[in-house]
């Protein structure tokens, strides 16, 4: 029982220390300017608290770097609909070029816009003018390029609700509010074509 008392204290070290060393990146990626457009996940907000806070931290962050994610964030501060997963458009123009401003003040280049298609609860949506950010970590969903396109959004009792732009009434999709964000799985159709 001893040693493994000792094991884990080892352990909740280890992960400590590499909890503050992602916390030192994310500070860096910040003063470069790689960093999105004024979204900040649980991964990059660390607190001082408790170690199962920082450990479950430490994996969001491991999650984040080493998987591609299906995750986007419904993100009231982004202008348009941004995403630095290439694989992720059904189609893509390279032609179509823009610079996007960070919510860290940084200037970066968007090479390229696209549509994505998705599959939500059993029907295929397909989200437009979604402009490709190589350096961007999450996926983001802009509320006003949403609105613009004739969807309604209403956040309340920590959720965001989506509503149809065809029918009104009908709920798209409810999103829970975690960590003051508003995580999103959308599940990618698998065709493509390039522009």
């Amino acid at each position: 029982m001893a040693l493994l008392r000792k094991l884990k204290k080892k352990v909740r070290k280890v992960l400590v220390f590499f909890v503050k060393f992602a916390k030192r990146l994310i500070i860096m990626q910040k003063n470069v300017g790689t960093k999105d457009c004024s979204t900040t996940t649980g991964a990059s907000k660390f607190r001082e608290g408790k170690e199962e806070e920082k450990e479950e931290n430490f994996s969001t962050l491991l999650n984040r770097c080493f998987k591609e994610s299906n995750e986007w964030y419904v993100d009231s501060g982004c202008t348009n609909h941004m995403t630095g997963d290439e694989k992720a458009f059904l189609s893509f123009n390279r032609s179509i070029t823009s610079k996007v401003r960070m919510g860290n003040g940084a200037l970066v280049d968007a090479k390229g816009k696209g549509t994505i298609s998705i599959n939500r609860k059993g029907s295929g949506k397909q989200i437009h003018d979604v402009l490709y950010v190589p350096d961007l970590e999450e996926n983001l969903l802009g509320v006003g390029q949403l609105m613009e396109n004739g969807y309604s959004l209403v956040f309340r009792d920590n959720y965001c609700r989506i509503y149809d732009k065809i029918e009104p009434n009908q709920v798209i999709v409810e999103v829970k509010m975690i960590k003051r964000n508003f995580p999103l799985q959308l599940h990618y159709n698998a065709l493509k074509m390039k522009l």
